[in-house]
């Protein structure tokens, strides 16, 4: 599987935030979004048959296979009723997104966290209670209701997942290294950032890299930061995590303790989980649960066509840790047009889907066992801790005990709405000090021109 991020323009969000408010308020915008009573929503009956016998075709869209894979391992619809998968890459996801939504040509879609707000306050986008009750939504994680939440305190995204972070490191390296594989022991070597920074040494005395590349802690700043990017004000605020993780990674990757130049998704930073025989060995990536299925899990194994187990590459040598900071990495939400929930037919389809994969506690138990996957559930997540559930890829470690805690910790207040830009720009002008060709001075400098270009009511604090 081919991982590469393919960059997105900081002028996505500023086009798609514009398209749609232009959009919203054009005579045609649907304006009763209410539907037929769901069938029988207190016993979650979801076999029912539409309304009708025809040929259905439902649009879904979305940014890779994630949402497809999970959707085809827990959901049976009619046999009248087929899928039109429509995938579009990162750099044209949001801009397609902007154009099929009013046109009608998207049932259900996922947005991302760094651009959920998009839509979650849009009149194109459903409110997710015409589709399911309150009920059914009350033991889904806090954090993830607010953050598919609109202006308007109307609900309009549902989960799967939850994603609080972890530190996932190689048992081998930890036993070659610290004398044992532990969690309760390599949490206490990388307890803060300074016993990272210890630990980091003693990995580079033994041939291995600590982290990947320099966007690796990224997340356990950004997540981290006291309030949004943008205050009341309008006002750029660089808050001191942002600093902070330019000061640890440039002392990581001036020590050798992570490889210059690797980013998220390029082939060296995936590879980094198999690196094969003579090459040094990464030790371990701050990673959220759907890290392990989509990025780790496959490209661990030497023989794709063999077992998932230990001994096929990397796989089951790996173990995961809090780390030093809590952080959450992620997330992805469905999202309904509300076109198709006007639409009694197509409105009962949605809600099928989204009772089968953020509701049915059997179905999220299935998710967690096949992919890992953290489940969007307050029940289903403490059963499965309290059990004898396994990750083989973590060599039989119950993972979900680890987070069951930590997932009520995650806190999304600082979110806004320039959140991609910030992220992007602010990354971008990281790596420039990172590389050497500028100064802090002068990245920053560089940061506050190229946000305040894409969104010029934004100003530079004095």
């Amino acid at each position: 599987m081919d991982f590469k991020f393919l960059k997105r323009s900081l002028t996505i969000v500023a086009t798609l935030f514009v398209a749609l408010a232009l959009i919203a308020c054009t005579d045609d915008t649907p304006t009763d979004t209410s539907v037929e009573e769901p069938n029988d929503t207190e016993s979650g009956d979801t076999d029912s048959p539409p309304v009708s016998d025809e040929e259905i075709v439902l649009n879904i869209s979305g940014f890779n296979e994630q949402f497809q894979q999970r959707f085809e391992a827990v959901v049976d619809l009619p046999d009248n009723v087929s899928v039109n998968w429509i995938i579009n890459s990162h750099d044209i996801y949001q801009y397609e997104l902007a154009r099929m939504l009013p046109n009608g040509e998207v049932d259900l879609f996922v947005a991302e966290i760094q651009y959920i707000q998009a839509f979650t306050s849009s009149d194109l986008v459903a409110d997710v209670h015409d589709f399911l009750t309150e009920e059914e939504t009350a033991n889904m994680f806090e954090y993830n209701r607010i953050a598919a939440t609109g202006d308007d305190g109307v609900l309009r995204g549902v989960s799967w997942e939850a994603n609080p972070g972890l530190f996932v490191y190689r048992r081998s390296i930890a036993r070659e290294v610290f004398g044992t594989d532990d969690p309760d022991v390599i949490q206490g070597y990388v307890q803060d950032w300074d016993a990272f920074s210890l630990a980091a040494e003693r990995v580079g005395e033994h041939g291995h890299t600590m982290i990947a590349g320099w966007m690796d802690t990224w997340n356990v700043f950004s997540n981290n930061i006291s309030g949004p990017w943008v205050n009341e004000n309008n006002e750029i605020i660089v808050d001191e995590h942002m600093m902070e993780w330019i000061d640890r990674t440039e002392y990581l990757l001036d020590n050798g303790y992570a490889t210059r130049g690797v980013e998220f998704w390029d082939a060296a930073w995936s590879q980094g989980v198999n690196p094969g025989e003579g090459n040094p060995g990464v030790f371990g990536y701050f990673h959220a649960p759907w890290g392990i299925s989509f990025v780790m899990r496959d490209q661990s194994l030497d023989d794709q066509d063999a077992p998932h187990e230990y001994g096929n590459g990397t796989y089951g040598d790996w173990a995961a840790v809090h780390g030093p900071a809590s952080f959450f990495w992620g997330g992805t939400w469905i999202l309904a047009s509300t076109e198709a929930a006007s639409d009694p037919v197509r409105a009962e389809l949605i809600r099928t889907i989204m009772y089968e994969m953020t509701v049915n506690e059997d179905k999220l138990t299935e998710l967690a066992h096949e992919f890992n996957d953290l489940p969007n559930n307050v029940n289903v997540v403490n059963r499965l801790a309290d059990s004898d559930f396994e990750s083989s890829f973590l060599g039989g470690q119950n993972h979900i005990a680890l987070l069951a805690d930590s997932v009520h910790d995650i806190e999304v207040s600082h979110l806004g709405p320039f959140d991609q830009a910030m992220t992007e720009s602010f990354q971008q002008a990281g790596n420039e000090v990172f590389e050497g060709n500028l100064t802090r001075e002068e990245a920053l400098d560089q940061f506050f021109d190229r946000v305040i270009t894409s969104h010029p009511h934004l100003i530079r604090p004095e």
